[in-house]
């Protein structure tokens, strides 16, 4: 799930349990010492349309089933809204978890570095929980992005080769070095400088002219 995704489900959570909080409280004024016929039928809409809404704040965090969501992106495919681009990795940075979730650089077939990072990177990261063991299913030698065409946001990864471990594992981003580094966009592909000069530097680019 991309953190575009997470933010918008974030939002609806917390505006419908406002109006469910709102229209709960509608309904123990109109019924605070009223027994008339209209203040009950205030009530009971005031009551209904709040459940309503915290019907609605709770489904926000609650995952849907595979296969309504698999209808979900073949419809939005269709229609041009996801699109998909396949590629095929050689070796891979991992980058620490901050403020926006996992990131990796990875080196393409065509010696091109794309860069990932995101919340969505977490489902396919190693997991120990008992019971539910996950072995580790990105990075990939061939994998599949499904982005939204407009804003660019990462819907979905589809590993379509074998995972492997990342060469290096490199810090977050530390405050001070938004400041002087380049922090690439998430699905930004870069020509330069080299992988191998990316390992050395542990990921980190210099500013690019035009942008300090």
């Amino acid at each position: 799930m991309s953190a575009a995704l997470i933010l918008a489900k974030a939002i609806r959570f917390i505006v419908c349990s406002l109006l469910a909080a709102g229209f709960v409280n509608l309904f123990r004024l109109s019924m605070g010492g009223q027994e008339s016929a209209g203040a009950r039928i205030l009530g009971g809409v005031c009551l209904s349309v709040g459940a309503v809404f915290a019907l609605v704040a709770v489904k926000s965090f609650v995952p849907e089933h595979p296969e309504i969501d698999a209808r979900k992106m073949e419809q939005l495919e269709r229609h041009g809204i996801i699109v998909s681009e396949e590629y095929e990795a050689t070796r891979a940075i991992a980058i620490e978890p901050y403020e926006n979730g996992p990131g990796y650089l990875l080196e393409l077939r065509d010696a091109s570095t794309l860069c990932l990072r995101g919340f969505y990177l977490e489902e396919y990261e190693p997991q120990d929980e008992p019971g539910q063991p996950q072995p580790r299913q990105f990075p990939n030698t061939r994998f599949q992005v499904k982005t939204h065409r407009k804003s660019g946001d990462v819907w979905d990864i589809i590993c379509l080769g074998e995972p492997f471990e990342p060469v290096l594992t490199v810090p977050a981003f530390s405050p001070e070095e938004y400041e002087v580094a380049e922090i690439l966009e998430d699905g930004e592909i870069i020509d330069s400088p080299t992988f191998d000069d990316l390992i050395a530097s542990k990921g980190r680019l210099p500013k690019r002219s035009g942008n300090v």
